[in-house]
Formats: structure tokens, C-alpha cells, sequence
């Protein structure tokens, strides 16, 4: 407008006026409330299926997320419905019924939804009480999807009895370092007078899905600089495991396996995602694992880089 009646350069001078903190918050809540709009018209009188999420913010607080999936023009849409606080009990019952105020306030139909995908948690999946069978009375037609990154992260979650003990000791050491602000910089300075690429570990959380993969990747990389410290510690039946050849070898083939994990759940992400399209990913995978297996039987490392590299530099040491 300044453009159009004065000129560009007074425009920019207006550009340079800072906005308020509360003109800021009212144009963002604007915006999303038109885009909120554009979505809801583009969803009427349309099937659509929803996936749903609880996660929860930095201040501790229950988020319940929902994600809609939609036909536009021959083509699938995805978009966010809607991320709201659960102030209460994140039970099933209140979860359908944040749902429902929702879908009745925007002039969404219920029978329209053909399709729900969540975890298998009781409150999302159970068949009596969970929001799952709540959704089925609304909706008789719509069809359950147990979400597929999920199972696969319960899949990969079970270890034999001797990788569970390498895990649990790998845990122990992480949460040492990770969890007391002095073991932490006393270990950065290690790393940093050793050259190491990396003066940190990583801290594990089951609730992440890449962080098993990612933390044995680090611990590995880092093994010489966590021996040398767990020595200074005084935890000498720990830092003798980072000597260990076998406690070693347990670690590589750990990192290299949930690193192939990893990679499959990027694949298993993102946008525009289908059901056949996924299972071709798991069984590609299935393959590719079974290959691994006869490799490793016929002692062939190729597909396991990080074993590779520790049999590399075993065969480099001198004897003892």
C-alpha cells in the first residue's frame, strides 16, 4: 500500500518498524486460523482417514495430535488437524472427546471417516474401552492401521539375554556421564585432548525411536576416550569391558544392526506414505537382514561396517 501511494523506499522504512510481541502472536494466530478454515472447507463432505499421537512438550505438558488424510483431485493430502493440550487425564474418554467437539464444531461428519491409524497403546487401540472403539461407534465403516513405525520399534526392541547385558552395561555408562555436569566436562576435556571428532555421548531414551542405534554408534566411536575415563573413575571393572575383545565385538554388531534399523525407520517416515509401500520397505528389509545372517556365518563383513572396522584394527594390534 505505502509502495503504491508513496514510493518503494518509503515502503522499506515502514519494513523496519518492529512489530509487537502481541501484533506478532494476533498475525500468527490469524494465520492459523485461515489455514485451519482452508482445511476444514477442503475436508467437507469428503472421506478421510486420521492418525493420531500423544507427545508430550518441554514443559511436561500432554499433547494430543491428530493428522488427516484426504482425497484432493485424484490425489492424497495430509495435513494437521489439529494439536491440542489435554488438560486432564489423557484417558481414552477424553481424547474422543476433544475429537468429537472438533469434528462437530467444523461441520465435520463422523460417517466420513474411513480409516485410523495410532500405537498400540491401551488408550489408543483398546477394542473395549480405547478410543479406538469409541471411534467404531461413531464411525462403523472406518478400519483400525496399527501404526508400522511403531511395531517396528517394538520389534526391534527385544535382545538376546547376552546383547541385553552389553546394553544395559552401555546404558550405565551414558547415564554416568551424561547425568552429573563434572563427569560430563571432565570427559569433554578427554575427547577434546585425544583429538576425538565428537567430546560427547549420547543420552539413550527408549521414548525415542533412533536413539539405541545412535548412542552404540557413539559409544563405539568413542570407546578409547570412555575407557580412559571410567579409569580415572575408578570404575576399573567397566573400563576393562572397553578392552574386552568380546564385550567389543557385541558392541560393533549391536551399532550395525540398529544403524540398519535406523535407516529403516527414515524410510517408514514422512509424507505420502502407503501401506503397500511401506510393506515393500519392511520385506526389503527382512531380505536384506537375512543376507546379513549368511555373511556373518560365512564370516563376511561386508554389510557390517563398524565390525569390520574393529576386526581391522584387532588384527593391527600387536600380540599380547
Amino acid at each position: 500500500m505505502v509502495s503504491v501511494m508513496l514510493d518503494d523506499a518509503s515502503a522499506a522504512k515502514i519494513k523496519t518498524i518492529p512489530l509487537s510481541n502481541d501484533t506478532v502472536a494476533r498475525r500468527i494466530n490469524d494465520i492459523a486460523n485461515d489455514l485451519k478454515e482452508q482445511l476444514v472447507d477442503k475436508l467437507k463432505d469428503k472421506r478421510f482417514a486420521l492418525q493420531f499421537d500423544e507427545a508430550t512438550d518441554s514443559n511436561k505438558d500432554c499433547l494430543f495430535i491428530a493428522y488427516v488424510r484426504f482425497d484432493m483431485t485424484n490425489s492424497l493430502c495430509e495435513d494437521l488437524l489439529f494439536c491440542k493440550y489435554v488438560r486432564d487425564r489423557a484417558t481414552a474418554e477424553e481424547l474422543y472427546k476433544m475429537l468429537d467437539c472438533f469434528l462437530t464444531e467444523n461441520g465435520l461428519k463422523w460417517e466420513n471417516c474411513i480409516g485410523v491409524c495410532s500405537d498400540g497403546a491401551q488408550t489408543m487401540a483398546g477394542m473395549r474401552k480405547g478410543l479406538w472403539a469409541l471411534i467404531k461407534k461413531a464411525s462403523p465403516n472406518a478400519e483400525w492401521t496399527h501404526c508400522v513405525i511403531h511395531r517396528e520399534a517394538l520389534a526391534s526392541r527385544h535382545l538376546s539375554s547376552e546383547l541385553s547385558e552389553v546394553m544395559t552395561d552401555i546404558v550405565g555408562v551414558v547415564n554416568f556421564i551424561k547425568t552429573r555436569p563434572l563427569k560430563t566436562r571432565v570427559f569433554s576435556a578427554i575427547c577434546e585432548e585425544m583429538g576425538a571428532e565428537h567430546q560427547a555421548v549420547l543420552f539413550h531414551s527408549e521414548a525415542r525411536w533412533l536413539s539405541r542405534g545412535k548412542v552404540l554408534s557413539r559409544v563405539f566411536e568413542l570407546r578409547e576416550q570412555i575407557r580412559m575415563f571410567l579409569e580415572q573413575e575408578h570404575k576399573y571393572d567397566l573400563a576393562e569391558k572397553f578392552s574386552d575383545e568380546n564385550f567389543l565385538a557385541k558392541l560393533a554388531y549391536m551399532s550395525d544392526i540398529f544403524g540398519k534399523l535406523n535407516e529403516l525407520n527414515l524410510q517408514l517416515q514422512g509424507k505420502d506414505k502407503h501401506l503397500p509401500q511401506v510393506t515393500d520397505k519392511i520385506s526389503s528389509f527382512t531380505l536384506s537382514l537375512q543376507c546379513v545372517a549368511g555373511d556373518l556365518m560365512k564370516e563376511i563383513l561386508i554389510h557390517s561396517r563398524t565390525c569390520m572396522n574393529l576386526l581391522t584394527l584387532l588384527t593391527m594390534m600387536p600380540p599380547q
